[in-house]
């Protein structure tokens, strides 16, 4: 079986993929690798960062106390991770044969989880034009 899923791996592959496929998705193109997706991360983290909001740059004290006050935001379903970096927290989850429910349920207690905590959501949404009934969340900022 594992040699005709090469074989209509490679047939894929070889065929002309649309210019329009995400231009995110960094896994199974050529050209594109780990790397690239985590120094789009990044860069996007610190662009959101560097604007000029929340507490002032060069406070000694507030990334500490910060990340004491988020120590129990985690991930409630075993198939996701939350990952803090400062105040950028981003949701990652596994979803397979598009049953999104685990990842959509941590969204909305991460949601919950800020609206109890008073923090406000920043939406940060790279799909381009799809519907979905929700809005995903990714940055956490200070109130």
């Amino acid at each position: 079986m594992k040699v005709f899923e090469r074989l209509l791996k490679n047939i894929i592959s070889s065929s002309s993929i649309p210019d329009t496929t995400d231009p995110l998705q960094f896994a199974y193109r050529s050209n594109r690798s780990t790397e690239d997706a985590i120094a789009h991360v990044l860069h996007t983290t610190l662009s959101h960062v560097d604007k000029k909001q929340g507490a002032p740059q060069g406070c000694v004290l507030w990334p500490l106390l910060y990340s004491l006050y988020t120590s129990d935001c985690v991930a409630t379903h075993g198939s996701n991770t939350i990952v803090k970096f400062a105040d950028d927290t981003v949701v990652l989850g596994a979803i397979s044969n598009k049953d999104e429910a685990a990842y959509m349920d941590e969204v909305k207690n991460l949601a919950s989880w800020c609206q109890d905590n008073h923090l406000q959501l920043n939406v940060v949404d790279f799909r381009r034009s799809q519907h979905r009934d929700y809005k995903p969340y990714s940055a956490l900022t200070r109130v």
